[in-house]
């Protein structure tokens, strides 16, 4: 399953499996075989602020185009608008209180991330990924 998987898909998988505490084979196999409906955000830990500031200011600039076309709409003066003003660690706080949590310093998970760990039985994902090395004793 590691070998059909991206390096990037890996580290989200063993980043979910870590802080979920899950450590048996069927398990991370699940999670492996759903990676992709993993809803996560990434941060980048060299940027400037708090990671819930880091987490605000990507939801914004990166994920919610309309927030934030909404916010530099409104002019402050000559050159300023609300964007400037915007309390993007107040709004990262509020996103981690309520919408997910951060597994690692520059992960962030959604908690709308529909991963079941127990959906597939081991056969099934042998089915899935279709390796003659599994059938082999």
């Amino acid at each position: 399953m590691l070998d059909q998987m991206s390096e990037h898909e890996k580290t989200v998988a063993a980043t979910y499996c870590n802080y979920n505490g899950l450590k048996d084979t069927q398990s991370i196999a699940n999670i492996c075989q759903q990676a992709n409906d993993i809803s996560y955000v990434e941060l980048d830990v060299n940027t400037w602020g708090s990671k819930e500031e880091k987490l605000g200011y990507t939801i914004v600039d990166e994920i919610d185009s309309e927030l934030k076309a909404t916010l530099e709409q409104y002019t402050i003066g000559d050159n300023l608008t609300t964007y400037d003003y915007f309390d993007f660690e107040k709004y990262g706080q509020d996103l981690s209180m309520n919408n997910g949590y951060f597994a690692t310093d520059n992960l962030f998970i959604f908690h709308h991330t529909d991963i079941n760990p127990k959906l597939y039985t081991i056969q099934e994902l042998k089915e899935h990924l279709n390796d003659p090395r599994l059938n082999e004793t």
